[in-house]
């Protein structure tokens, strides 16, 4: 059935005009309420997580930026998208990817509505394109020679019990010591459930300056890690998994 438009806007007129009137009745009463300042503070976080997707892509990237900078996610040694030699190493497309999908086998979710998120497609090409604007930087990698972002050869796990003890163990611990290192284990059970193999190889690759990690470069000065050496170390470090073994011997996928 049709309503005339007339009709309508008395209609909504009514309606605002009473809701108005509740609030201002009982906004006395709600400021006394014991959980009135609990729903500001909800309010106030809901603002600092939406207010960046209204003011520009920088803005987004630079709150995504920061949120992935927390303890939580810098204790793990998860890549730092506002290195330089991370967003030099990736593209757009592989940004893309992990944003919409998020990393399987990590703590990082994804963000596309399409996978579970909360971003629509247009949000998250506005948040890869502000990272870039924001954390690329022309020529970082230029004459360096990185090793690939992805692997493209099958991984020696023996020698890459070789290669840790090289270039790693100085730091990080002797492989399956238990005792403390300078930089924590990394081949501990609790670390390597929560990292994949991917993130392993773009950390061994791009490091982590911001927690003094160095990069494929600087592990041993002087002996930059080939791209066969990080995929053996990758290699041996997800044999060290939980259950790794187990899915070795029954055919699964490492």
């Amino acid at each position: 059935m049709d309503v005339p438009d007339g009709a309508k806007r008395r209609f909504l007129r009514l309606s605002l005009g009473g809701m108005t009137g509740l609030l201002l009745g009982g906004c006395d009463a709600l400021s006394r309420s014991s959980w009135f300042p609990k729903l500001l503070g909800v309010g106030e976080r809901l603002n600092r997580v939406l207010q960046p997707m209204m003011t520009g892509r920088r803005a987004m990237a630079q709150e995504f930026g920061e949120a992935d900078r927390s303890l939580q996610f810098s204790s793990n040694g998860t890549a730092n998208p506002q290195d330089a030699a991370y967003q030099a190493l990736v593209d757009e497309q592989i940004l893309h990817q992990i944003v919409a999908n998020g990393e399987p086998g990590t703590h990082m979710p994804p963000f596309a509505i399409s996978a579970g998120g909360m971003l629509t497609d247009q949000q998250v090409d506005a948040l890869v394109s502000g990272m870039r604007a924001a954390w690329f930087k022309a020529g970082t990698l230029d004459g360096a020679n990185p090793p690939p972002y992805k692997a493209v050869k099958p991984a020696d796990v023996a020698h890459g019990q070789q290669v840790y003890t090289t270039y790693c163990a100085s730091c990080h611990g002797a492989a399956g010591a238990s005792g403390k290192s300078k930089a924590g284990s990394i081949t501990q059970p609790e670390f390597l459930a929560l990292v994949s193999d991917q993130v392993l190889r773009t950390v061994v690759i791009a490091g982590r300056p911001d927690i003094g990690q160095p990069d494929w470069r600087n592990d041993l000065p002087g002996h930059p890690m080939s791209d066969q050496e990080v995929t053996d170390v990758v290699g041996w470090l997800s044999s060290q998994r939980p259950g790794a073994q187990q899915n070795k011997t029954a055919g699964g996928a490492q």
